[in-house]
């Protein structure tokens, strides 16, 4: 009795080295999209250790009148 050829592709895509290494990439990346969530970055000025920063990380002046240290 001779397999169809989409059974031979279903034995190879599982039961094969390769086969099982493309599926458990394609699952891996499945889940890593469902637990994706892009961050929103927002415009902030804030003081740490007696120095100021942008939410970008990059050395700012500091402006005495309001300081948000919300984090």
């Amino acid at each position: 009795m001779r397999t169809s050829k989409l059974n031979y592709i279903i034995d190879r895509m599982f039961y094969d080295k390769a086969g099982q290494l493309i599926i458990s990439a394609i699952f891996g990346l499945s889940i890593a999209l469902l637990f994706y969530m892009p961050i929103k970055l927002i415009d902030a000025d804030f003081k740490y250790n007696n120095k100021c920063y942008k939410l970008n990380k990059y050395k700012v002046k500091c402006k005495e009148e309001v300081i948000n240290t919300s984090l």
